[in-house]
């Protein structure tokens, strides 16, 4: 985390320092990557000196999965129907087969804890843990989006300031800005 922290700041110093020695000549192109530049690379390297870099990760992965949308739903919804037909013809040893070939989650879980003769209370119990450590990782991952939405502000008035102290640096004649 130190390494991180510290590549972080160093990337930060190095993005001003970039802004304030890009030349621009023209609004246009070059005028667009150091404001991109600023807001998307100080944004990222201010939220790893609060994050681990595996926190941002998840959190992208997070946000993947979420605009997958409804496919998941029914592949859920599908997958239980047919584990309870699977269980209710072969007993649970079929069940305990079926649930060796589902990925790894809360049914996957759920199945080897059914095979294994937990208690229905057990598996309740143990399925409202896991879902609490599901539930935490989505919180964990919006306290990230929250903190990078309220760093995007405060990086895009940074380059605002740094712009402007650059323009006002090449201004030769202070009645040009009257003008």
């Amino acid at each position: 985390m130190i390494i991180q922290v510290t590549c972080s700041a160093f990337a930060l110093v190095g993005i001003f320092l970039l802004s304030f020695h890009l030349e621009v000549r023209e609004l246009g192109w070059a005028s667009n990557l150091n404001a991109v530049l600023m807001v998307i690379g100080g944004t990222f390297f201010a939220t790893l000196l609060a994050y681990p870099l595996r926190k941002l990760w998840m959190t992208a992965g997070l946000i993947v999965r979420s605009f997958e949308g409804d496919g998941e739903i029914r592949r859920t919804i599908s997958t239980l129907v047919h584990l309870a037909r699977v269980y209710k013809k072969g007993g649970v040893r079929a069940l305990e087969r079926e649930g060796e070939r589902l990925p790894a989650g809360l049914i996957h879980t759920g199945v080897g804890l059914i095979a294994f003769n937990f208690s229905r209370s057990n598996v309740e119990e143990i399925l409202h843990k896991e879902a609490l450590f599901v539930h935490s990782q989505y919180e964990t991952a919006h306290k990230i989006l929250c903190s990078m939405a309220k760093l995007a502000p405060a990086m895009g008035l940074a380059g605002t300031v740094v712009n402007l102290i650059r323009t006002f640096g090449h201004i030769n004649v202070p009645q040009n800005l009257i003008g």
